[in-house]
């Protein structure tokens, strides 16, 4: 498992590598960029195993199980108007950027971020603080460390 993992995220880097590449090269030859919302890596399946997206809810990279289920989420800093998120249906989390790993039954075991405000959903943090999680296997929260 962790062989797939560490595959999975050589891919990711790859393929990021080869992105800027691929848009470094247009930008020479033509003063043109490549410019997208959301870039998919496959595997050879054609199953989708890592994305990277932009989008309302702020910058994202995904690495995904064979069934499309995350296993590994990246997001960087999200909206930061509380009634902003509420309205596009994002609601509360972390918003400052968060590193977030899952288990094969599809959920979050170990949650890293920075909150920008408190709210109501489990994190461990208070407002404007750094913090990291662990959760059992029903999702619930077992530990979590906040800065002194």
């Amino acid at each position: 498992m962790r062989s797939r993992t560490f595959l999975n995220v050589s891919l990711a880097i790859l393929a990021l590598a080869a992105a800027y590449h691929l848009g470094a090269s247009v930008a020479r030859a033509g003063g043109q960029r490549i410019v997208t919302r959301e870039l998919v890596v496959t595997d050879e399946a054609g199953k989708e195993r890592v994305t990277i997206r932009a989008d309302l809810a702020g910058p994202q990279l995904s690495f995904l199980d064979e069934k499309g289920y995350p296993t590994t989420l990246l997001a960087g800093a999200t909206l930061t108007s509380k009634s902003e998120r509420i309205s596009s249906g994002y609601g509360h989390g972390p918003y400052g950027g968060y590193l977030a790993f899952y288990d094969s039954g599809h959920t979050r075991r170990v949650a890293m971020g920075f909150r920008m405000e408190e709210g109501p959903d489990r994190w461990p943090t208070a407002e404007d603080q750094p913090g990291v999680a662990l959760y059992d296997k029903d999702g619930q929260k077992t530990w979590s460390a906040l800065p002194r």
